[in-house]
């Protein structure tokens, strides 16, 4: 279902986690992730923390962080209702709270909250209005407060593009009259997103590829079988300068002004 500003992914969760968190691309995307966010001295240090998890999805990466510490208060939201459906199968009796809301429409629960992070991963890619989503993510945030923000990356989709000799799709700009199901009508071109977030006044602490070659192997049977060696080599890569911003996901941590 799509809305003036939205795509939703209820009827296709089941296609989502089959295609893209139950395979290696979703198991490489969590392990940067995880290790990324391993590095906030808050969460290393096991500090309690607020936390929205915008776009929550089934709420593994909640589930992440309350496996370091059961006393982060989390709360989830997704315009999905299936997708937060699963996350509360997957987290219900802990320290969270579920909300099926759009970031443009917040139910007063949590638009009259401040949090300390925000989690918006793989969500902006979704939405044409995605200046006007940082704008509410940033009203989010304490002063200090940070935000791990996962976006599909439009440099990437135009190597890949280019790889795979799929020209007609380049000369388009991209787009196409029969787009993937899952493949973002929205992705980001990474100066357009550190414009916008320089725009913000945000402090850029960390910027990470997310599967900056996995994607591009020409031999895709031995993404299982070499799976070990991959995801070695995706975490060395991933923050590379010569490799990071060929990643299919770029991953910024950014800290809102103040104390």
């Amino acid at each position: 279902m799509q809305n003036a500003k939205f795509v939703s992914f209820d009827s296709k969760n089941d296609t989502f986690h089959r295609n893209i968190c139950s395979s290696t691309k979703g198991r490489i995307r969590r392990a940067v992730v995880e290790r990324d966010l391993m590095e906030i001295p808050d969460i290393a240090q096991n500090k309690k923390l607020s936390i929205l998890d915008m776009g929550c999805g089934d709420g593994c990466m909640s589930d992440f962080l309350l496996s370091l510490n059961p006393d982060h208060e989390v709360v989830l939201c997704d315009v999905s209702s299936d997708a937060v459906n699963l996350a509360r199968e997957r987290l219900g009796g802990r320290n969270c709270s579920f909300y099926v809301a759009d970031v443009f429409n917040l139910p007063s629960e949590i638009s009259s909250r401040r949090f300390d992070l925000v989690l918006c991963h793989a969500m902006v890619e979704w939405i044409r209005e995605q200046r006007e989503c940082l704008d509410v993510l940033s009203e989010l945030l304490v002063p200090g407060g940070l935000l791990s923000l996962l976006y599909y990356n439009r440099d990437g989709l135009l190597y890949q593009s280019l790889v795979v000799g799929n020209f007609p799709y380049v000369y388009s700009g991209l787009k196409s009259r029969h787009r993937q199901k899952m493949t973002p009508p929205y992705p980001v071109d990474p100066h357009d997103m550190l414009r916008m977030c320089s725009e913000l006044g945000y402090e850029i602490t960390g910027e990470t590829g997310v599967r900056v070659f996995h994607d591009y192997m020409r031999h895709k049977d031995q993404y299982e079988d070499k799976f070990a060696d991959i995801l070695h080599f995706e975490l060395e890569y991933s923050r590379d300068d010569r490799f990071r911003r060929l990643g299919r996901y770029i991953h910024l941590m950014l800290r809102k002004p103040g104390q």
